[in-house]
């Protein structure tokens, strides 16, 4: 997959009318309407960016990557249906020419403390409480990355963080994969 695929994007901006709702509220939500968009196209050809993230948040706007097609075929699904007061939303624009490329990948804490039971409940035939008492939260490292507050659609999980990990500035693309969540270790997608 090559920058071809990659040739449009869409800048939804959140927005946060009121005090009981913040910017990053509808951002999850927004992020966690797209995640479904993309599981119900099957497709591995549409990726984000977040170009107003800054040390510990992802900011307010979420670009997403594709070519025009695929855009097309994610606005046709109504992905942003009953979040048009919470945001603005270009449409589909061309990426500039002169553009750097940069891999936003999900990053994940190795010492999930939930995870961490589950493989030892797995591994030692133990009960949850028993893994509990022997693996509490305190052990978590919490990773320095903005994150957003995601419940998954094809799982039962509930919510959960996602961090984002922003790579360095490269000035060629990378093609690739991406995930339902439109994040990837190895594909690029336009930085701008």
């Amino acid at each position: 997959m090559g920058h071809s695929m990659l040739s449009h994007f869409i800048q939804v901006r959140c927005l946060s009318p009121d005090q009981e709702i913040t910017v990053q509220d509808i951002m999850s939500r927004v992020f966690y309407r797209l995640h479904g968009a993309i599981a119900s196209l099957h497709t591995s050809d549409v990726g984000v960016s977040f170009p107003n993230h800054t040390f510990m948040s992802v900011g307010d706007v979420l670009r997403v990557h594709g070519s025009k097609d695929a855009l097309t075929r994610l606005l046709d699904g109504g992905w942003l249906f009953r979040l048009e007061d919470y945001t603005l939303s270009s449409g589909i624009i061309s990426v500039p020419e002169q553009v750097k490329y940069r891999c936003v990948s999900r990053a994940r804490a190795k010492s999930s403390a939930p995870r961490l039971r589950r493989r030892l409940m797995r591994r030692h035939n133990l009960s949850e409480l028993e893994a509990k008492r022997l693996i509490p939260d305190s052990i978590e490292k919490r990773l320095n990355l903005p994150s957003i507050l995601v419940c998954s659609k094809t799982t039962s999980t509930p919510s959960y963080p996602i961090f984002i990990k922003h790579g360095p500035l490269l000035s060629s693309p990378v093609p690739g994969p991406f995930s339902g969540y439109g994040l990837s270790s190895e594909a690029t997608v336009p930085w701008f």
